[in-house]
């Protein structure tokens, strides 16, 4: 489903249609002639792909300094995401390691539909110091912030991590990960 709503709003987007104005049956009807939808499942799936569109959600960010230099903070980012179930952006990383004079530091972007996950995601970062008092990671958290749902979330789930995208990581697979988050 979220390959086929990717799609949608590639062609949208190409087409210069923007999905959060199409409103009412006519233009919901010519919206799924011009995507070539058809049958009940799909109009259905397409209405909820528009109604979503104006949902508001809330964006947490975060910088870890030195994370790079610290055994399984990426890791342990992706697994407290995955636990308070947030999303990204379809066609970003929801966490990475800066360039140049950042490439020791990750950042984090996520999604969430809620203020409370938002506010227990965001608090489980700024609580690392205090959960992890053998480590020197200081995270940089924003508190949520409401804003319009970015058109396609995806969930983040732990299993997206992948050790190999920090070839430096001293944490290169969930074993080495296990009892550190």
């Amino acid at each position: 489903i979220m390959e086929e709503q990717a799609e949608w709003q590639r062609r949208l987007e190409e087409a210069g249609i923007d999905p959060r104005g199409i409103d009412g049956s006519e233009e919901i009807n010519e919206a799924c002639r011009f995507l070539s939808i058809d049958g009940l499942a799909a109009k259905s799936r397409f209405r909820v792909f528009l109604k979503r569109q104006n949902e508001l959600c809330y964006q947490v960010t975060a910088t870890i300094e030195d994370a790079r230099l610290n055994k399984g903070v990426r890791a342990a980012v992706y697994m407290k995401a995955d636990d308070n179930s947030a999303h990204f952006i379809l066609e970003e990383k929801p966490v990475f390691y800066g360039e140049g004079d950042d490439v020791n530091k990750l950042f984090v972007a996520l999604y969430f539909r809620t203020y409370e996950t938002a506010m227990s995601f965001s608090r489980a970062l700024r609580k690392w110091p205090f959960d992890h008092p053998n480590s020197n990671v200081q995270p940089e958290v924003s508190l949520p912030v409401e804003r319009i749902r970015p058109v396609i979330l995806q969930p983040v789930t732990f299993d997206q991590y992948d050790p190999a995208e920090a070839e430096d990581s001293p944490c290169t697979s969930f074993a080495d990960f296990k009892g550190f988050s």
